[in-house]
């Protein structure tokens, strides 16, 4: 089982255990935080959340978590306008899984919006950034980004004909939380001779090209 894989059995079946169940509840609490635009302070908590659950997975041993861990930007890549000016950027949180392979780590990057077009824009801007990391800092075997959203639009739009392709792709899935909630799970993740930074570019290209035949253009637009 890969951790992509892991980490997406855990959300679907949050419900069998009591951590899941807290980690529900807790969702609540995102109507009061967003209504004051405070996303940042909610997402740092729901980080620490996040990392508990999987902890108390029975299935895996985790290690080493950092979080707000910092990167120099490579500044051979092409950034868009609003990252030009930026040296570092940070990951939400990220850790070891207990095995061989040491000093590999699995990246997890954080959202949560009431829109699910949102949602989707601003997971796969923090997967495309993160392949502007210096080739000497890079040591991921796998990117994850978890984007929880409560509106799933019921008319056809941009997003949802994005959505659709994506899916239909297998390049990331839609779990349903709860009644309210859902999560959007992208992922890339490669065996340690293989997680290389050129393959996470592959895969971010492939992705970026299937926004752009639906008219999102993710990497191109302003980041605030």
């Amino acid at each position: 089982m890969t951790e992509f894989e892991r980490v997406a059995k855990i959300f679907a079946n949050l419900d069998s255990t009591q951590v899941g169940q807290n980690f529900l509840k807790h969702l609540d609490c995102f109507t009061y935080f967003d209504n004051k635009n405070l996303h940042s302070g909610w997402e740092r908590w729901l980080q620490y959340e996040m990392l508990y659950l999987l902890t108390n997975d029975s299935n895996a041993k985790l290690r080493t978590p950092k979080f707000e861990q910092t990167y120099n930007y490579d500044k051979r890549i092409d950034l868009p306008k609003g990252l030009d000016d930026r040296v570092r950027l940070k990951i939400d949180f990220m850790y070891e899984t207990v095995g061989k392979n040491t000093g590999a780590y699995h990246a997890i990057e954080l959202k949560m919006r009431t829109r699910m077009g949102s949602a989707i824009e601003l997971g796969l801007k923090d997967l495309f950034r993160m392949r502007a990391i210096k080739m000497t800092d890079w040591k991921f075997r796998s990117i994850t980004a978890f984007s929880i959203f409560i509106d799933e639009p019921q008319k056809s739009s941009k997003y949802v004909e994005l959505k659709n392709q994506l899916m239909k792709e297998d390049y990331f899935k839609i779990i349903k939380l709860t009644d309210k909630y859902k999560v959007l799970l992208f992922g890339w993740e490669a065996r340690p001779s293989l997680a290389k930074r050129e393959a996470y570019h592959e895969w971010c290209g492939a992705v970026d090209a299937v926004c752009k035949l639906c008219k999102v253009n993710v990497w191109n637009e302003v980041v605030s």
